[in-house]
């Protein structure tokens, strides 16, 4: 994490640490040296890993200074990521207005409603065209879908949605 934080110029950036041992402390470091003014493109894949809340809310705290960001796909399915994780995640896609692409894929993690909810409120995004959200076998169920709904309202470009 404190590397990358001595690269501020760093524009596309993939982690792929999949099916690995990291546990939550390696993922809040990572995550914690996320703060790219420049990044524009980034690919976290961290599915089936001990990762867990505190490294989403890191992660969430961290893209909130990413605001050049356009393009997003984090999988941190098969982990325990939950809806702490949810709200920090939708608050930061909030301070991103930029992005066009976005791929969340969170199947079998913790989340339940109360993160689904507010996780979808940061879908509110005007330049968003392509959005793929993965949350099968969760707990998110009637009160996601409606905010969900509400959020796609609000992206007149999409053209392309997988939920």
């Amino acid at each position: 994490g404190e590397a990358l934080r001595c690269c501020p110029q760093i524009s596309q950036l993939s982690l792929m640490l999949y099916s690995s041992k990291l546990t939550d402390v390696g993922g809040r470091a990572l995550a914690s040296g996320l703060k790219c003014p420049m990044l524009e493109d980034l690919d976290i894949r961290w599915y089936e890993t001990a990762v867990g809340e505190t490294t989403g809310i890191a992660l969430g705290q961290s893209l909130k200074s990413c605001t050049k960001l356009s393009k997003i796909y984090v999988s941190l399915s098969d982990t325990s990521i939950g809806d702490a994780s949810g709200s920090a995640l939708g608050e930061a896609l909030r301070c991103c207005p930029r992005i066009s692409h976005l791929t969340l894929i969170l199947y079998r993690s913790k989340l339940t409603d109360t993160g689904g909810r507010a996780l979808a409120t940061g879908f509110k995004l005007p330049q968003l065209k392509n959005l793929d959200i993965r949350l099968f076998e969760t707990s998110i169920g009637d009160a996601t879908a409606s905010a969900l709904g509400e959020a796609l309202r609000c992206c007149p470009l999409i053209s392309k949605l997988t939920v």
